[in-house]
């Protein structure tokens, strides 16, 4: 008929996991840490949630062009120090399986101290799915942190697609 229709499913694919994990997002204080794609679906979404956010990155020239990209300003802040957040999403390459950074600190590569970032009301989002535990996810469990995986938010992506695509939700049971 003549209409494009598109969609993106990355949003929920970063939101549905951590509110499934009671993250305060609305009104909370949020830390992406990369300036990626996976950064910028995260930044987009939880400052269309209604949370702050603080983009942390290696290169601060590269976070302050996506954060100008998204014009987004009025709820997202780069060059800033770091402090107590309610969400955290890792989405740099480091902990990939097959990286270069395999073994290294999401929190340090990005300049930001675990231990003053997140505590156990935290709430992190790894993007990483391979391997399933990253360093990341290891060091958010040792404070407490509720905790979701790259692969809790891939389920979340195509759950949405199976809906966009078929018009049906898949099985309630997904998430186990």
């Amino acid at each position: 008929d003549g209409v494009l229709r598109a969609d993106n499913t990355d949003a929920r694919g970063i939101i549905e996991p951590l509110r499934a994990r009671g993250a305060v997002i609305d009104g909370g204080q949020a830390a992406v840490l990369g300036a990626g794609g996976a950064a910028r679906a995260a930044v987009a979404a939880l400052a269309g949630a209604g949370a702050s956010v603080d983009v942390y990155n290696r290169t601060a020239l590269r976070a302050e062009a996506m954060v100008a990209e998204l014009a987004l300003s009025d709820r997202v802040r780069t060059g800033v120090s770091p402090r107590r957040y309610d969400v955290v999403v890792q989405a740099t390459s480091v902990g990939m399986a097959h990286g270069q950074a395999a073994t290294g600190n999401s929190f340090e590569a990005a300049g930001l101290p675990s231990a003053i970032a997140i505590d156990g009301k935290s709430v992190v989002l790894e993007t990483v799915y391979d391997p399933a535990k990253t360093l990341f996810i290891a060091a958010a469990e040792l404070v407490g942190c509720k905790v979701a995986t790259g692969r809790d938010m891939w389920l979340a992506q195509a759950a949405a697609q199976q809906v966009a695509w078929t018009g049906t939700a898949p099985p309630t049971d997904m998430w186990k």
